[in-house]
Parts: structure tokens; sequence; C-alpha cells
């Protein structure tokens, strides 16, 4: 609208618009002219008037005349559109447009505000993990998914809080491992992070060193990372060990004057636990059921050594 209203003649532009506006293309003369000749000749309605085109034609072919009629309606409209007729529109539209943001842009902020996509897990690791590396503590974070590893170490090197250089990113072979914005080996990045357990001591306190580590299960297996103290745990694996062995990678003999304590954080989903709860619910009163169902089939199994089996087998679930 403001190229129309800034321009010498507005007419011919606002025609355009209008034109557009109101897809015309859809019923040009291409679309519906072979129809119109085929069934009216060079008179749209050869020489019949409305009712009776209605009353003798097949809907499809009525249908093409009112297509017609309403490109020529509307086409004579446009084109009567003169420099003084534009001039006046233009600057009315000008009016109500500016009128309607006036009261559009308050709701779309207001919008935008209630429905902002605030990843509130990662806001609360990213204050624990500011916390921790103001300490001075080398901290890993991991997930049981690549695709997670990766969202947390893109949004943390945007952060300016963090010092993207300092941040690595191993989530399996060589090709898919970096530090900052640059693909380096799983090797360096494992090197750069825990300089000590490496014997890598040209790199302790250098530039090149770095302190945040995030990356999948891939690192928490024969990987001894005591240089680190911490370890953040973005989801809970199912299998309990998955977890020993994250705690592992930090978990080793180190100089206990520097490095008393380790810490480790979990930030599970919620709902995942819930299922897992209820899932282990109705495991319940499926063994339950299972007893019930087996008390009097002593003919086919050994009651007690059978019953003692289930109730084995269901303490079992239980703590798991």
């Amino acid at each position: 609208m403001d190229g129309i209203k800034n321009s010498t003649k507005q007419a011919p532009y606002l025609r355009t618009f209008l034109a557009n506006a109101y897809k015309l293309d859809d019923y040009n003369e291409q679309k519906i002219g072979g129809l119109r000749e085929a069934f009216y000749g060079q008179d749209p309605d050869n020489g019949l008037d409305d009712t009776e085109s209605s009353d003798l034609l097949p809907s499809e072919e009525r249908s093409n005349q009112q297509k017609h009629r309403y490109f020529n309606r509307i086409s004579a409209q446009v084109q009567s559109v003169n420099e003084h007729t534009a001039k006046r529109a233009v600057a009315r539209m000008s009016q109500d447009t500016a009128q309607d943001l006036t009261i559009l842009k308050p709701l779309l902020r207001d919008l935008e505000s209630a429905y902002a996509n605030r990843d509130e897990k990662l806001e609360g690791v990213k204050q624990y993990l500011l916390k921790e590396l103001s300490l001075g503590r080398k901290v890993i974070v991991v997930s049981s998914f690549k695709t997670t590893a990766e969202y947390y170490f893109t949004q943390l090197k945007r952060m300016p809080e963090f010092n993207k250089d300092k941040i690595g990113l191993i989530t399996g072979g060589d090709a898919a491992n970096f530090i900052g914005g640059q693909e380096v080996s799983r090797k360096e990045i494992l090197d750069r992070f825990s300089p000590r357990s490496k014997n890598r001591v040209d790199l302790i306190d250098s530039p090149k060193e770095i302190n945040l580590l995030i990356g999948t299960d891939t690192i928490s297996a024969g990987q001894n990372l005591q240089d680190a103290q911490v370890i953040m745990n973005l989801d809970l694996p199912y299998n309990p060990m998955i977890l020993e062995q994250r705690i592992g990678r930090i978990d080793r003999p180190r100089d206990v004057s520097k490095t008393k304590s380790i810490y480790v954080y979990t930030f599970p989903v919620y709902q995942t636990i819930d299922a897992e709860l209820k899932m282990n619910e109705r495991l319940d009163k499926k063994m339950e059921g299972a007893m019930e169902d087996t008390q009097f089939d002593n003919a086919v199994l050994p009651n007690a050594e059978y019953m003692n089996f289930l109730k084995q087998a269901k303490n079992l679930s239980s703590i798991c």
C-alpha cells in the first residue's frame, strides 16, 4: 500500500492490486473462455436470460457461465478506476490500515508473550551450569539422545553468558564432534576437557582447555574424565547401570586435596517417569491376576513353588 501511495500515478498500481486481491487470474479468459465459446458461441448468454440459462444448462456449464459473468463484472469495475478514484481509495485504505495496525500490534505482542516458546528445562540447566562453572568446576552434560545433546550444545553456545570456545560436543564418531563452531576429533575434545587425566600437561590452564562437555552415552564408557567434578543428566536412562556408568566418568581416583567431592544433577522429564510408574502399576495388577488364576492349578504346576516364583517376580518388578 505504501508503494502505491508513493507512486506518481496510482491508478495502474491500484488496478493491479485489486486484480490480485480478487484473484481474477483464476477466472481469466484462458481458463473459462474455451468452455464459454463451446457452449455459448460468441455470446455468453446465447440469447437466453438468466432463468432460461440456469434451467437448460448442466451444473458444470452453469458454473462456468457464472465464473465468466463474475470475471466480466469485477474486471469492469477494476478497469474503471481512474487517477482521482485511486488517490481517494488509497488514502482511505492507508488510514484504515494504520488504525488496524494500532489495534493489532499490542494484541500480537500479548499473544507472543503468552505463547512464547520458552524451554523451562533449558533455563534450569543453564542456571546450574553458570553456578558450577563460576566455582571453577568442570561439567559434563549427558543425554541418551543425540538430538538432545546437539540441541543443548547449539543453544548454550549462542548464549552470551557462555564462551562457545570452551564448550565441546561429542555424539558419536569423529564426524559429529565440535568445540564451538569448529569440528575436531573426539580425542582432542577429551584431551582438552580433561588434560590431567589424559596426561596432556601442555593443555593444562592453556587457552585450548575447555570446561564444559556435552555428549551422549558414548562418553560414559571407558573414559577417565575426573578433571570434572560435576555431571548433569538431561534424562534418566531406563537401565540404572547406564546412570552408574555416567557417574563413573568422574567418580575415579583423584587428588582429594583439590577435588574431594563430586556433584550429580538430574533433570528428568516427569511425564516419562509417570508413564513408567503407570506401566509398573499395570504389571503389578497382571501379576496379581496371574497368582489368582493359578491358585487351583496344582494338577498342572507345583503350586507352592510357582506361587513363590510369581511373588519373587513381582517384588523384582516393584524394585525396578
